[in-house]
């Protein structure tokens, strides 16, 4: 008997078409696979493209940005240069050293180290740093030479470190004119580190630079490891460095101080020469769109995985069914299509239960109210409470105390407008133990898009954290003393000099200078001199009150800055306290050693200097003094 199904069969060739239809099914899922992949390559390749374009254009920006802000600098410290020339040219010294003052107290904000006023020999006539500058021969700087090269304009040195207050500087320079011809420069000194500082951005990641460099190619300034570029060129090849070079510009390359690839964007300041680079990390700009090719890869991986699957699947059941009656083949094929996605949506599952059950994370599942619905082993460990204890509590529960309940409700107010939070947050364990974890949180929504609950996803940065604040208790402190470094001093002196000026205080800094310190070193070795300003250091320490610090600036020289003080009378009682503390015999090493002593400078803010620099350099003049009269005595500056 004929039946509908074997007309069918008849009429469409039978089991050979339908094996034809296998393989052709089988080739169409290969082929769709290839390109989809191809297509995701594309894309991943278009990302990263639009991803670099992108920042080559916000480096441009703050290039742009920061080389105007600079410009502004510039042409205020040349206005300020061409008011000092013009003073000095009318030969009226005291109008002059009063513009100098203003000057300075108008510039201290830009980091100004002092002026100088060289002849047309190069030799210093005038220093607001110091007098014993006056006859210092200059004629051999870059800015010198730029500036007796005659062309009336602003000329910036290159930067030099400091004899005199050991710290890097670059210049600023106008020619001096007499009858028109060259007369001499009148030179102002700026620190790398205030502008450093100000190329801090918070919108850049941690390797991403901001660097001002020299048309020479000196660096001036940078974000980071200043100490470390200071004195160093950037390599001659690069492309704004090239004579007739565009005044802006983008290039890639691997930096030589750390190695890292960036994208740069250079902004030439109009004027000057001076070049604002900026470059942004490749690393860290591509790392979201890498993250976000990752996903796509594996979601390539599951959809390739599956359509070979299926087409390998349906091709092997065309082959196996190619006698069977249509409704059987058809009722087959959905039975096993709907098996294979239970198992795939089974397989999903177990997957997100391994995840949860054994990442190294934290990971506490919540209510949109904030109470906690599940944990994983890994929270259990990082906190010490179990699953049974945490379950119904808020998520807050572990607050150490350091955080109010303005910031909790902070984190609420962020997943309801953004739908996540990342911060630090200070908890405390089971057992009592206070540790930092870097939290995030995410929501998730409902098809309407409502929060049905919050997953927050946690580690411990404690140890992070603590070697965090050791590298800045280094950073600040003298290896040998434990005293504060020059740095820290500085820093504090910087404070408490905004501090006695509001206050109308007086305060005071003390360079004190070992005398006989040099012997020791060579009659005893160096570790009996180490432990000789060991405890140097202690009875400075003992012999200062609870409102001074005492620094080590290096060697045998510390500097002593006081404060809270009622009269000079009393700074001067301190101080012979000290040089009296300091003269007594010191048992070291087994070794009884004596005849050391200090030589003791003092400066008084604000009779003798108006700031930080200016009162350390004062201190140490009265200190040279005390060694010029006989040493083991206390000197104080006199104007």
């Amino acid at each position: 008997m004929e039946t509908p199904w074997r007309r069918l069969k008849a009429r469409m060739g039978g089991p050979r078409l339908l094996a034809w239809s296998a393989w052709l099914l089988a080739l169409a899922t290969a082929a769709f696979v290839i390109f989809y992949a191809l297509s995701e390559q594309r894309g991943a390749e278009a990302r990263r493209g639009i991803a670099v374009d992108a920042g080559a254009r916000h480096a441009g920006e703050m290039a742009d940005v920061i080389g105007r802000q600079m410009e502004a600098v510039i042409k205020g410290v040349d206005l300020s240069l061409l008011q000092l020339r013009e003073a000095y040219r009318q030969g009226d010294a005291r109008k002059f050293e009063s513009l100098v003052g203003a000057t300075i107290a108008a510039l201290q904000d830009h980091g100004i180290q002092g002026i100088v006023v060289t002849d047309v020999g190069g030799h210093v006539a005038y220093s607001s740093i110091s007098p014993k500058q006056r006859g210092v021969f200059l004629g051999d700087r870059d800015y010198f030479v730029a500036a007796a090269a005659g062309a009336d304009r602003v000329v910036i040195g290159t930067p030099v470190r400091s004899r005199l207050l050991q710290s890097w500087s670059f210049v600023l320079a106008r020619p001096m004119f007499a009858d028109g011809r060259f007369d001499g420069a009148i030179v102002m000194g700026l620190t790398p580190a205030y502008f450093a500082k100000q190329l801090i951005d918070p919108r850049l990641s941690r390797d991403d630079v901001i660097a001002v460099i020299h048309p020479d190619g000196s660096y001036l300034a940078r974000n980071q490891l200043l100490d470390q570029v200071l004195g160093t060129k950037v390599p001659p090849e690069r492309p704004f460095l090239v004579p007739g070079s565009n005044a802006t510009g983008i290039y890639r390359a691997r930096a030589l101080v750390d190695g890292r690839e960036r994208i740069y964007a250079w902004q030439r300041v109009a004027g000057s020469g001076v070049v604002i680079l900026v470059g942004l990390d490749e690393e860290a700009l591509l790392a979201p769109v890498d993250a976000e090719n990752a996903r796509g890869s594996r979601l390539l991986a599951v959809v390739a995985a599956s359509l070979l699957l299926l087409g390998g699947g349906l091709s092997w059941l065309l082959l196996r069914t190619a006698g069977r009656q249509q409704r059987l083949i058809d009722s087959e094929a959905r039975y096993r299509s709907a098996l294979a996605e239970s198992r795939a949506n089974e397989q999903k599952l177990k997957l997100a239960a391994s995840m949860f059950a054994h990442t190294h994370e934290g990971i506490f599942y919540c209510h949109p109210s904030g109470r906690i619905l599940d944990v994983n082993e890994a929270f259990v460990r990082l906190t010490g409470y179990d699953r049974d204890e945490a379950i119904g509590r808020d998520f807050a529960f572990l607050d150490a105390g350091r955080q109010g309940a303005d910031f909790y409700d902070g984190i609420r107010e962020s997943l309801q407008l953004n739908g996540n939070w990342r911060g630090e947050v200070v908890n405390r364990n089971k057992s009592g133990e206070v540790f930092v974890e870097l939290l995030d949180i995410s929501s998730i929504a409902g098809a309407d898009g409502v929060a049905t609950a919050y997953v927050g996803i946690f580690s411990d940065i404690t140890a992070l954290k603590e070697n965090e604040r050791r590298f800045m208790h280094l950073a600040h402190t003298d290896a040998l003393t434990g005293l504060p470094n020059r740095t820290l001093l500085m820093d504090r002196l910087n404070q408490a000099l905004r501090s006695a000026a509001r206050q109308r205080e007086l305060l005071a800094a003390a360079f004190v200078d070992l005398d006989g310190f040099k012997p020791i070193n060579d009659i005893y070795g160096h570790r009996t001199g180490d432990e000789v300003l060991i405890e140097v250091a202690r009875r400075l320490r003992q012999c200062a009150r609870s409102a001074d610090t005492a620094c080590r600036l290096g060697g045998d020289e510390f500097v002593l800055l006081l404060r809270n003080l009622t009269s000079t009378d009393e700074v001067l009682a301190i101080l012979e306290r000290i040089r009296g503390a300091i003269a007594q015999p010191y048992s070291v090493c087994k070794d009884k050693i004596e005849g050391v002593s200090a030589s003791i400078g003092l400066a008084c803010f604000p009779e003798d200097a108006a700031d930080a620099e200016g009162l350390i350099a004062t201190a140490d003049d009265a200190m040279y003094e005390a060694k010029r009269t006989g040493r083991n005595a206390v000197r104080r500056s006199v104007n």
